[in-house]
């Protein structure tokens, strides 16, 4: 067991050595977390689009209980009475929505001057005490284009962990298992869904949202950035719940294919001897 503990010491001394703010504590036995220290003063602005009071309530309550203080959230709707609703927090701004969700979310991310961005086609809502700070830990990392946490479905099963693109059709990983089959550490992947952290000045480099990829246009975002040698990564004790319900979108998906095929024919965090049914990452 001394081995095991002494490890934590050599890790910790070799974050300090690099620079890298941040604490390394234990995680599942012989692996390790680090559990960087996020200046408090790091502005976020938590964006989403909704009609549901109810989750937009959630979404709020969830956001206040976080440690970290700097956040905004601003919501697009297109329901009229949300407008005139008594908002519970100062830092809640309600802005008119667009028919179309992902431009309704696209443009609300322009709205503010936050170093940060938390995007969420809908709302979700924090399952593990420190998710905000764990998500920007990353996603102010040089490097990091983008992170994301695993989100789990009402039902406890994992909804969104992270996309392979194996022949360039996004294939979910992890979709519909026990949120026991998370994967223990951080890891990376060409793109997320449901859930993602970035700085502003990347979604701005990037050009934003395309709104011609539906629900998928995170997906096409990451692999924006992902071209430009920026890394994508999953946070996985980082946990977030999602009542809706993914849309399968097979125009989004062929006009996804269409883009990004020729760059994707493997992926390359995903074994091409994995099925390419399903992200359960079983051999084929």
């Amino acid at each position: 067991p001394y081995a095991y503990v002494a490890a934590r010491r050599a890790i910790a001394a070799h974050v300090e050595r690099i620079g890298l703010d941040a604490d390394v504590d234990f995680g599942p036995p012989g692996l390790y977390r680090l559990a960087h220290r996020v200046d408090p003063g790091l502005s976020v602005q938590i964006v989403t689009t909704s009609d549901d009071p109810d989750a937009i309530t959630r979404l709020a309550h969830s956001a206040a209980s976080q440690p970290h203080p700097s956040w905004q959230l601003t919501i697009a709707t297109t329901n009229p009475a949300l407008h005139t609703a008594p908002l519970p927090d100062p830092r809640i701004t309600i802005l008119a929505g667009h028919p179309d969700p992902i431009s309704a979310l696209h443009h609300a991310a322009q709205h503010g001057t936050a170093q940060q961005l938390l995007l969420m086609p809908t709302p979700a809502t924090g399952l593990t005490p420190d998710w905000l700070t764990r998500l920007l830990g990353y996603a102010h990392q040089p490097g990091i284009a983008a992170a994301a946490p695993i989100i789990l479905a009402p039902d406890g099963r994992i909804q969104h962990a992270g996309i392979a693109l194996p022949d360039g059709i996004p294939l979910w990983l992890n979709y519909g298992q026990p949120a026991a089959a998370g994967q223990p550490v951080v890891y990376n992947v060409s793109a997320v869904s449901g859930v993602l952290a970035t700085s502003r000045a990347t979604f701005q480099r990037l050009g934003g949202l395309r709104p011609e990829y539906g629900e998928l246009a995170l997906i096409d975002l990451c692999l924006r950035a992902g071209r430009d040698g920026d890394r994508v990564v999953i946070v996985p004790d980082a946990r977030m719940r999602v009542d809706a319900q993914p849309v399968n979108d097979l125009p989004a998906v062929r006009r996804l294919r269409e883009a990004w095929a020729k760059e994707f024919d493997s992926d390359p965090y995903y074994n091409p001897g994995y099925r390419t049914d399903r992200g359960s990452f079983e051999e084929g």
